[in-house]
């Protein structure tokens, strides 16, 4: 995955989804956006072979030295939440991988969350979870049906997109 955002990149580190192939990316993001740090700098050249538990805790020291703020948990999934959701209005995340994503992330903070009536309704996303799921009910060679879940998909992260950003 490639990172588009310090934003992203610290929502997914505050949920611990950031992969340590993807810490030098956000070190080069956060020196890119005036964070003067030479600990982010010697992260940014980091190598695959640097251990990912060094990667982690280099990266945790440099943070904190540089004041730089980490995101609560569920700060950073509705974050990552807005996020996928407008790439999926953009078009650079098909409806189907989007929906995906987010219900991805709503299970990393499911039980941080209040319970709600249905699934994902405590995060928002309780339609979204209905039409995703309605996918595995389609018979083979009906793409009538999928370009509607797929419409409804695009309609729910505008909402969300739109939602998110308030």
């Amino acid at each position: 995955m490639t990172l588009n955002s310090v934003e992203e990149g610290l929502a997914m580190l505050a949920l611990g989804t950031l992969s340590s192939e993807e810490i030098p990316e956000l070190a080069l993001l956060l020196l890119s956006a005036g964070v003067d740090s030479s600990e982010l700098a010697a992260l940014a050249g980091s190598l695959k072979i640097d251990h990912p538990a060094d990667l982690r805790n280099e990266l945790d020291q440099a943070l904190r030295r540089a004041g730089t703020r980490m995101p609560g948990r569920l700060s950073a999934a509705h974050t990552l939440k807005r996020l996928l959701a407008d790439r999926a209005v953009q078009g650079l995340l098909s409806p189907r991988a989007a929906a995906s994503s987010i219900i991805d992330v709503f299970q990393v903070v499911e039980r941080e969350l209040p319970p709600g009536g249905f699934v994902g309704e405590s995060f928002g996303i309780a339609t979204l979870v209905g039409l995703y799921y309605s996918y595995d009910d389609v018979r083979l060679g009906d793409e009538q049906s999928i370009r509607e879940i797929d419409e409804g998909i695009a309609q729910e992260c505008q909402k969300l997109a739109a939602a998110s950003g308030a």
